[in-house]
């Protein structure tokens, strides 16, 4: 599987910020090791974003995402958890005869 993430930088006025790069982000599993990182990465308009993929078996639990850019560093998290399908069940219940020349019939 894919993650993608955006990061989003502005000042106090919700201006893309005067910052152009960030310095080093890197991905974090839940074990606290370092599993895919970027460095000076600019920034478009305050915005840069990135994916990564999953291993086929990829550790379950919170992951963290973490950067720098000058003086500023700031995290944020996501799950990867095990994905199990909706179980559902469907009940039709067909008409007790159909007649032959019948153009419709109902079932519930």
């Amino acid at each position: 599987d894919d993650v993608k993430f955006r990061v989003l930088l502005v000042d106090h006025n919700l201006k893309p910020s005067d910052v152009d790069t960030i310095d080093e982000i890197w991905v974090e599993d839940p074990r606290n090791r370092r599993i895919v990182q970027w460095k000076d990465q600019s920034l478009d308009k305050g915005m840069m974003q990135q994916e990564f993929k999953l291993s086929e078996e990829p550790s379950l639990g919170t992951w963290t995402i973490i950067f720098k850019a000058g003086s500023l560093k700031e995290k944020t998290t996501f799950t990867v958890s095990e994905y199990v399908l909706p179980k559902f069940e469907v009940t039709i219940e067909p008409p007790a005869a159909i007649l032959r020349d019948a153009l419709e019939a109902v079932w519930k």
